[in-house]
């Protein structure tokens, strides 16, 4: 199987990055209003691409790749994937491209029901709408509660991105969807394979902004990055990130549901390994809010709150070499 991306899936995931770059850059985490930096990378073209078929799955998980960079997992999963795939399977379908307009400026974060009221989920904040998957007879049927309706609160006071829910609103807008069971759980795999390829880009950005300050940082007279301790675990954390990386792009090709729990299993391990090392290695200089690391770390917990567990992974796939995957904070 040939998954490797030709050069001109890279020409496009450069786009995006430029684009992601611009709109979304990690800066605005401090800013108010985060949301309309979505709705201008959506302007864009970039947040409903996975409807025009000219954009792969591989080539969509190269760019939640460069969305994790900036702290951006969830937000791009819902709005770049899940939110759009399901808009485009109304049963209306006037209904739906109206919402798919309404989508475009306004972005939103979803949320299956049963999961409970107080569910952690991901991408949601200020601004965003929220959306609800429910049973209604033979077919599902989507809510969405407007963003003035929605009362949520961070995890822990410390979230980026993933919030629990004081209540769940009653739903300011309801449309039917023409959705069999294939394709939504062709939805949900995607979305775990983009989860895991943004997982996989913010491991990888942590090694780099390592790798950058061990390598002007001095102590004893040279860099930090010439003791050897130091130069082994960031190979560790480089070898990890890249190994994790490619198992999401084999799950993206592949479409199948074990390949897609290896992808999550191995991004977040990577992603553990790879926040746990530059923790160390600046001096637990994410403790501080003035710092980017800071930011990463957050968002590495956001992914951690929002994601199934491991274990729970590895032991549904068989997967028992990995059940013992460590998770961030414990």
């Amino acid at each position: 199987m040939e998954f490797l991306l030709s050069r001109e899936d890279l020409d496009v995931v450069e786009l995006a990055r430029e684009a992601i770059g611009a709109h979304v850059p990690l800066s605005r985490v401090r800013e108010s209003e985060e949301w309309r930096g979505w709705v201008a990378l959506g302007s864009a073209g970039w947040l409903h691409a996975c409807l025009s078929g000219e954009v792969s799955m591989p080539v969509l998980s190269a760019i939640a790749r460069e969305a994790g960079r900036v702290a951006g997992s969830g937000q791009f999963v819902s709005n770049a994937w899940t939110i759009p795939k399901l808009l485009s399977s109304a049963a209306d379908e006037d209904a739906g491209a109206a919402w798919l307009d309404h989508h475009g400026s306004r972005p939103g974060a979803l949320l299956h029901a049963g999961m409970g009221e107080r569910s952690v989920l991901a991408g949601l904040g200020p601004g965003y709408d929220l959306y609800l998957v429910q049973a209604s007879g033979a077919a599902p049927t989507l809510h969405r509660c407007d963003h003035g309706t929605v009362l949520s609160s961070p995890v822990a006071g410390l979230s980026l991105g993933a919030a629990r829910l004081d209540e769940l609103p009653a739903p300011d807008a309801t449309l039917p969807l023409a959705l069999t069971s294939e394709q939504a759980q062709a939805i949900t795999r995607g979305a775990r394979v983009l989860a895991a390829g943004a997982a996989a880009g913010l491991a990888d950005e942590l090694v780099a902004r390592t790798v950058s300050h061990v390598t002007s940082r001095e102590q004893f007279g040279q860099p930090l990055g010439r003791f050897q301790a130091v130069k082994h675990l960031l190979a560790d954390a480089h070898a990890g990130a890249e190994v994790a990386w490619l198992s999401v792009l084999f799950a993206a090709a592949d479409g199948d549901d074990a390949a897609a729990d290896h992808a999550e299993l191995l991004s977040r391990r990577a992603l553990t390994f790879a926040a746990q090392t530059s923790s160390q290695l600046q001096g637990a200089m994410g403790f501080t809010w003035e710092s980017d690391l800071h930011l990463l770390l957050k968002a590495g917990l956001d992914i951690r709150a929002t994601t199934q567990d491991p274990t729970v992974v590895a032991q549904r796939s068989g997967l028992a070499t990995m059940a013992t995957v460590p998770t961030m904070g414990e």
